[in-house]
């Protein structure tokens, strides 16, 4: 495509000169020739268009027993233009020979063909690329690239990497395997190392002749033992489709394995592979993965290509799973699942990670994105299609709604910063391709968008859509103007003048979305649109934006009197507004039904209360999606400055009636993100009560003894529960929790149900965790051997509250023989969940950060992510300042650059939230100031209680306090504590306040002791 060829100048051009004097040329380099500054290779961080891969003849042999592969590859390529230099990617490779032939020449038949002569070859790092040079200029053709080559087994756990586990008798099991993606696969033979290069493989792999296998993309060919020598066996593949690099896998195990067929009549196998003690876990990702790879069929129209698809549980695994092309790689906890030791959650985890892996075989394999650039084509389908997948086989799951808490809402918050990104970029280097896989790719246009589209195209055009452009793609690659075109040959639903392709580049080539705002004009409801922002201080530049920071939205509705739903209407980047005229005698309209799209709405203010009173009503005349919707809505407003926190925070009243996970999660998602920042505020506790009190309903209802034939929803609603209920001091909750844990520590035969574990692991040691108890659940974990269990054990012993423990842990999380790679970062960030560990864990980041890079490098996303997660509760200049210094200590932060830069924005406000919610001196008690509502919130149930006894005037029905015009009522009827025009705790009560509705307080903490005073018993 124009332009994906252009010279990209490299960012390190200013220190390239004092770089080669100082790190000079490759190690392992077959010449000492000097490099001539200026040259292609140099100038350029993209591979040239004139030579291109055809075919790989590789073979890799790991030595298990010291950690080390060898390896020899032939690469068949054509070129188009006379040259004498050619270049490929290398990285942590000893390349030991290097030789070129004319035509086609297959690996190990080189000794009666004549080489050309190589007059030199070197390694360039700084671009991660071997370069070659013939002695004479070559003609344009057909020519074949022979290496022979070394490399570690033991560079961390990306391209060809040593990984270990232990059998049912304790001993150590040693296996290779393989993870490429983005660029990793130049670490373990030499290649063209870019998505838009597609060849062919023919692969074999050398295994020991005793109990292990090989398994590569392709289905086993042949097999020759005692070759290359006694005890080994070499094993051949078939040759591949055409397929990317980072696709290629190889591995080799000792793993047993399960077996289903997805086709008889292909005679197509499915199989999973574990460690032996570990293969019937297995069970349930083979049945899901061959329902969901035959749903998937049927849905795009395309059979799955290849012989055999093969689903492996790695011991050591960065990430979730891979999407090699028929040989998927999971980390244990995503694909095995057993009923007796995982969580409800865990198997919902297990079926999207396998369905998103299965959808990526069309999406990301069958068709691939020509650059990064559009990595969402990968990425956004699969994590959209992964949602249809599992639906269609867990039919009571209510995927769709599910979808929201997963997805949407957490992304909508992520998207709202001036710190995010389109969709759509331009990236070059490997950190910043690595960096491209967040949640901004997966999330928003992954489910978020694609799910939009398909609304307002309908499910049938869109699929049929899809369809067509997996067909004119396959084996080729793709750039996102290609699939738009596709999806408009298909949209029959098209008005006059809809664009598709403009209509999506206003959500994918800007970053952020709007906030459809309501007016209410009498005749009509008129909606206008504005980027939503999170920090009201914040400030953007329209023309930084192709399209001024507007969007073309898709839009339904609903109303107290007509259901719209299917109706799409349009509010066009060019319109001031939309008007929707307004049915006689309606009370309310609600945009965004079932939140289908990518943006928030607001109300007035008067409409927001009467959605209030209509879910305490009958929550049920909304669906689950459009009562969480308006929840997360109302509190993101409200944090934006555009909402009195009052509205979300007497909305949440409801929440005793509401028996659905996604609803409840969004509130809790929210209040879990205020009481972190309000942790170190002298009226925390008073929150806590409130928010231990709400949990109730749901403690009573459910309790904690999980019953098998309850569903996802209510299995996860009793999870959120008992976690908000601890969370905030719920002395119950935390009893229970310490009872629980120390009588499984005590007795060997307790059993703790797996959906309530973490909960159990976290609380009860928050709640007993003195150092008997911390070190009795380190044995445990030292002694488990399920890799969901071990999760949650590393989980919980990070939420003691001594300090000295926590000091102690993190030093044990460093040995690699107690906690595996894969597991030390996410477990280093799950400890700032415990407010006390947050600064010990900050302090050590900064203190051990040669320590981190050394171990993961500066390219390891996760590594980079983990600064957000420590510092998302710091709430003071003084934080900030830390950051900045050891920013400006460690400039280098690889693919890590965006998360400093998201850090940095997420605490600024922060800082602005506290300060504007937290005020010393004066509070409006209808204006912005949590706290003042937190007691709004609270004392509902005392007055519903007081109506019912007859203290207030008998307007107040189940709603609480009805929203009466003048507040004063419940000062002048109930006689204390009130919450009308003003309160003075130290003088009058009742309408004697400031005016303007401003008061005095003189003793915030007093003020919240009296709001949890009149709680219900």
């Amino acid at each position: 495509m124009a332009g994906r060829s252009a010279s990209v100048p490299s960012p390190f051009t200013s220190i390239r000169l004092i770089l080669l004097l100082v790190v000079g040329v490759a190690m392992g380099s077959e010449s000492d020739s000097k490099i001539d500054i200026g040259k292609e290779w140099e100038k350029e961080l993209r591979l040239p268009r004139d030579v291109v891969p055809i075919h790989y003849d590789l073979l890799l042999h790991p030595h298990l027993h010291n950690d080390t592969f060898y390896g020899e590859v032939n690469i068949v390529v054509k070129t188009t233009k006379p040259t004498s230099h050619l270049w490929l990617h290398v990285k942590h490779l000893n390349v030991i020979a290097t030789k070129i032939y004319r035509g086609k020449v297959a690996r190990g038949s080189e000794t009666d063909k004549e080489s050309l002569e190589v007059e030199e070859a070197f390694e360039y790092p700084l671009h991660e690329f071997w370069v070659l040079k013939t002695k004479e200029e070559i003609p344009p053709g057909v020519y074949t690239l022979a290496f022979e080559f070394t490399g570690s087994l033991k560079n961390g756990i990306k391209g060809f990497y040593a990984s270990s586990y232990r059998d049912s008798l304790g001993n150590t099991r040693k296996l290779a395997t393989s993870k490429f993606q983005p660029t990793h696969a130049r670490w373990t033979f030499p290649c063209f190392d870019e998505p838009s290069f597609k060849s062919t493989f023919k692969v074999a792999l050398v295994r020991p002749s005793s109990k292990y296998s090989a398994l590569s993309n392709m289905n086993q060919l042949s097999e020759e033992e005692g070759v290359p020598m006694d005890g080994f066996t070499t094993v051949h593949f078939n040759e591949s489709v055409p397929m990317v690099t980072y696709l290629a896998c190889f591995i080799v195990s000792d793993f047993a394995h399960l077996q289903g067929q997805l086709h008889e009549e292909t005679g197509q196998v499915v199989r999973v592979f574990a460690p032996e003690n570990k293969i019937e876990d297995g069970r349930y990702a083979l049945d899901i993965g061959i329902n969901i790879t035959r749903y998937f069929e049927e849905y795009f129209d395309i059979p799955f290509p290849l012989p055999k698809l093969d689903h492996i549980a790695i011991p050591d695994f960065l990430g979730g799973a891979m999407e090699h092309w028929a040989l998927i790689t999971y980390r244990e906890p995503f694909l095995l699942y057993n009923p007796e030791t995982s969580s409800m959650g865990d198997k919902q985890r297990v079926a999207t990670i396998v369905s998103h892996e299965l959808a990526h075989h069309w999406f990301g394999n069958l068709m691939t994105l020509e650059w990064w650039d559009d990595l969402w084509l990968n990425e956004g389908f699969a994590s959209y299609i992964e949602y249809k997948g599992v639906a269609q086989y867990e039919t009571d799951w209510d995927m769709d709604t599910v979808f929201l808490a997963d997805d949407l809402q957490r992304i909508l918050r992520q998207d709202a910063g001036l710190t995010s990104h389109p969709i759509v970029q331009v990236v070059n280097n490997p950190d910043e391709i690595t960096e491209l896989f967040d949640s901004i790719t997966y999330a928003k246009v992954g489910a978020s968008l694609l799910r939009m589209l398909e609304f307002f195209m309908g499910p049938e055009d869109f699929r049929l859509g899809i369809s067509r452009f997996l067909k004119r793609f396959a084996y080729k690659n793709a750039v996102t103007s290609d699939l738009w075109n596709d999806l408009t040959q298909e949209w029959k639903r098209k008005e006059d003048g809809l664009n598709l392709s403009l209509i999506m580049d206003t959500w994918t080539r800007q970053m952020g979305y709007p906030t459809l705002n309501v007016r209410d004009d009498g005749d009509h409801y008129v909606i206008t649109q504005e980027r939503f922002i999170l920090n009201p201080n914040d400030t953007f530049d329209p023309n930084e934006s192709p399209f001024m920071y507007r969007w073309e939205v898709p839009l339904n509705y609903k109303t107290s009197i007509e259901d719209h739903e299917d109706e799409i209407l349009w509010l066009h980047l060019s319109d001031e507004s939309l008007k929707i005229e307004k049915p006689e005698g309606c009370e309310w309209i609600k945009l965004n039904v079932n939140q289908k799209g990518y943006y928030r709405v607001n109300y007035p203010e008067d409409m927001w209360r009467r959605f209030a009173e209509l879910l305490v009503d009958n929550h049920t005349a909304l669906s689950a999606g459009d009562r969480s919707n308006l929840v997360d809505d109302a509190f993101a407003l409200a944090e934006a400055g555009k909402l009195s926190y009052e509205i979300p925070l007497h909305m949440t009243k409801y929440l005793k009636y509401e028996s659905h996970y996604v609803p409840w999660r969004a509130a809790y998602v929210n209040f879990a993100d205020i009481s972190s920042k309000t942790y170190t505020l002298p009226f925390f506790g008073d929150l806590r009560s409130y928010l231990s009190r709400l949990a109730e309903p749901i403690l009573n209802e459910l309790g904690w003894d999980v019953r098998e034939e309850e569903g996802l929803i209510k299995r996860l609603l009793r999870s959120h529960g008992i976690h908000l209920a601890c969370r905030n001091g719920h002395k119950g909750c935390l009893e229970e929790a310490s009872k629980r844990l120390k009588a499984w520590i005590t007795n060997p035969e307790e059993s703790i149900h797996p959906d309530i574990e973490k909960a159990i692991f976290r609380y009860g040691m928050m709640e007993a965790g003195d150092q008997k108890t911390w070190d009795a659940l380190w044995t445990r974990y030292l002694q488990e051997e399920n890799s969901q269990k071990q999760r949650r054990l590393l989980y919980g012993l990070g939420f003691t509250r001594e300090p000295w423990l926590l000091h102690r842990y993190l030093h044990y999380l460093k040995n690699t023989s107690l906690v595996r790679d894969h597991d030390f970062l996410p477990t280093l960030q799950s400890l700032c969940l415990n407010p006390v560990a947050t600064g010990i864990v900050w302090d050590f980041f900064r203190s051990e950060w040669n320590y981190l890079v050394g171990r993961f490098t500066l390219n390891e996303r996760i590594l980079g992510r983990t600064v957000p997660v420590i510092t998302q509760d710091f709430i003071t200049p003084f934080q900030l300042k830390s950051m900045e210094r050891f920013f400006a200590d460690n400039p280098e932060a690889g693919a890590g650059a965006r998360a400093r830069e998201t850090a940095m924005e997420s605490v600024r406000n922060n800082i602005h939230w506290v300060r504007s919610h937290a005020p010393v001196e004066k509070m409006r008690i209808w204006g912005y100031s949590l706290f003042s509502l937190a007691f709004i919130g609270i004392v509902v149930e005392s007055t519903e209680r007081m109506a019912q006894e007859d203290f207030l005037d008998g307007t107040t029905d189940r709603r609480g306090f009805g929203w009466h015009n003048n507040y004063n009522y419940y000062n002048q009827q109930a006689g204390g504590y009130g919450y009308g025009h003003g309160y003075n705790p130290y003088g009058s009560y009742g309408a004697g306040g400031y005016p303007g509705g401003y008061v005095e307080i003189k003793d915030l903490g007093r003020l919240l002791n009296i709001c949890v005073a009149v709680l219900p018993a």
